[in-house]
């Protein structure tokens, strides 16, 4: 009869005390930052979509874009973002190839998006997808000491 209160008593607080352990050790691991990883990647052209605006603008894989409309582009995000938000058409871009900087026109397609709520936005797109990262050193990885894990 002993036995059988300690394992009832026993039981829920080891489990507790395990599921504490799991959440520390899953927390020092850490995860990928997805958000501090994408401002990784940089502005550099991966695909080009064929029949795109960015194709039939001359765009291709490897370029670098330094600019559009004028504007500077540190990351892939921040192209995402300068394009989809832009309103003039042409939009001016900016890219640096092997052979040197050159200047393309993109007329670029309003295309009509999703969100996960089921809304309707429109975006415009020029029809081009961002480099991979070769590295595992370029993921942002997030880690928690002992105190902010909890």
């Amino acid at each position: 009869m002993r036995f059988a209160a300690l394992v009832f008593v026993l039981g829920p607080i080891l489990n507790l005390i395990f599921a504490f352990l799991c959440c520390y050790v899953g927390f020092r691991i850490g995860y990928v930052d997805m958000g501090g990883t994408a401002e990784k990647v940089p502005a550099i052209v991966g695909q080009v979509v064929a029949g795109s605006p960015a194709q039939q603008a001359g765009i291709q894989k490897g370029d670098e874009i330094l600019t559009i409309d004028g504007k500077t582009i540190a990351h892939w995000p921040q192209l995402q973002e300068v394009i989809s938000t832009s309103v003039s058409n042409p939009i001016v871009i900016t890219v640096k190839r092997p052979q040197g900087i050159v200047v393309v026109n993109i007329n670029a397609q309003l295309q009509t998006q999703k969100d996960i709520f089921g809304r309707s936005k429109n975006v415009r797109r020029m029809g081009v997808g961002a480099s991979q990262i070769s590295k595992s050193n370029e993921l942002v990885i997030k880690c928690y000491d002992p105190i902010r894990a909890f």
